[in-house]
């Protein structure tokens, strides 16, 4: 025999059905209940329970240092003058936030892109290691480093307020 109890939890009312049935172990009357679903409070009708069905992850990336730079490194001032060379070599940028926010030897850096937000904000590029030395040898001629700093020397001011220091030696 089944019959339907209401139940309220914190000021909601919610439906079940109930069924009894004898059990032969314990010699005694036991209730099994299903859930229909809450009750509206206005029509007092049932709402039909559906079980979502839960998705499987996609993918999984790690979202801040990598958004975080690229956001600050396009609100900087030499992001104009940058943003040429990254026209030219749009695997620059990502490399650029992966030697920032990661101290770990540029093979590595392929396995960190695909893990990362960037991966979605740079989708056509490649970063294997092949590229890498590609990207490092065009960002490594000498006309590529002299039109750079031309036009920052230029957005500083000109040769009398500029500094620049050849920090090659730097990793």
């Amino acid at each position: 025999m089944s019959y339907i109890q209401y139940k309220v939890i914190k000021n909601k009312t919610y439906a079940y059905e109930m069924t009894s049935h004898w059990d032969k172990e314990k010699k005694q009357s036991r209730s099994i209940s299903k859930y229909l679903g809450p009750v509206d409070s206005k029509t007092k009708e049932i709402t039909k329970f559906v079980k979502k069905v839960s998705e499987n992850e996609k993918f999984i990336a790690d979202f801040g240092d990598g958004y975080f730079l690229h956001e600050f490194i396009k609100n900087t001032e030499i992001f104009p003058i940058l943003s040429t060379i990254f026209k030219q070599v749009p695997g620059l940028f990502p490399l650029i936030i992966y030697r920032l926010s990661m101290q770990s030897p540029m093979y590595n850096c392929e396995s960190w892109f695909e893990g990362n937000i960037i991966s979605y904000l740079f989708k056509d590029v490649n970063i294997s290691s092949q590229r890498i030395s590609d990207i490092l040898a065009f960002i490594g001629q000498e006309s590529v480093q002299r039109d750079f700093f031309t036009q920052y020397n230029n957005h500083l001011g000109g040769s009398d307020r500029a500094v620049i220091i050849d920090a090659t030696s730097l990793p």
